[in-house]
């Protein structure tokens, strides 16, 4: 390559790889370990105790360095031993900051003949549509519709609300409505029923 071209793509390369050649990462990632993602299958819990509030950027790319190697184990077919495989679950608190729509969406889809279910908790569906950006928003759709068994808690988040309730269904239900009043003209003549009259119907909802 050219001497020009050559020093971009190396300051590129390592303005990349500077999360992992110094501070708290170079440790657990770029030295001697003990840890390989075959431990899941073999009863292992693996807890990240690097928090993104805390560590920011550093953080989040440990997380997600590490869960792409847990997806692509569990997608070996070495890994897809029936009920010889011990399962391996992936679990995701704050999920908006981990989920990577390319990666998910395609796991998600194969995970379960692998016996790798997947739990992500988020505070809302805004917050995986606001992390995504409208142009990852239909692959965010799909990641979540992946997702098979969704469980709601309170919630104040207005597309929340509405995504499950249209995820939840309708039917037609037929509801009741009743009415009764007084006729307040006095006395009536007798041929005239008396002045109380009620109204009972129902119409559909």
């Amino acid at each position: 390559l050219a001497e020009k071209t050559r020093r971009n793509i190396l300051s590129i390369i390592k303005e990349e790889m500077d999360l992992f050649l110094s501070g708290p990462l170079r440790r657990p990632i770029c030295t001697d370990t003990n840890f390989v993602p075959e431990l899941v299958h073999h009863g292992a819990i693996v807890l990240l105790d690097m928090p993104v509030l805390q560590l920011n950027e550093v953080g989040l790319a440990a997380q997600m360095v590490l869960k792409y190697c847990f997806q692509k184990r569990v997608e070996r077919s070495d890994a897809r031993g029936g009920d010889t495989v011990i399962p391996a679950v992936l679990w995701c608190d704050e999920a908006q900051y981990f989920i990577d729509p390319e990666v998910d969406m395609r796991f998600l889809s194969t995970s379960r003949a692998a016996r790798a279910p997947t739990v992500y908790m988020s505070q809302s569906k805004s917050a995986f549509d606001g992390e995504a950006g409208d142009k990852a928003k239909s692959k965010i759709a799909a990641v979540l519709a992946n997702l098979g068994t969704k469980v709601f808690h309170s919630q104040s988040d207005h597309p929340t609300r509405e995504w499950a309730s249209n995820l939840f269904g309708k039917e037609v239900q037929l509801r009741m409505n009743t009415s009764e009043g007084t006729n307040s003209m006095g006395a009536l003549p007798a041929w005239i029923p008396g002045g109380e009259n009620e109204y009972a119907g129902f119409n559909e909802q």
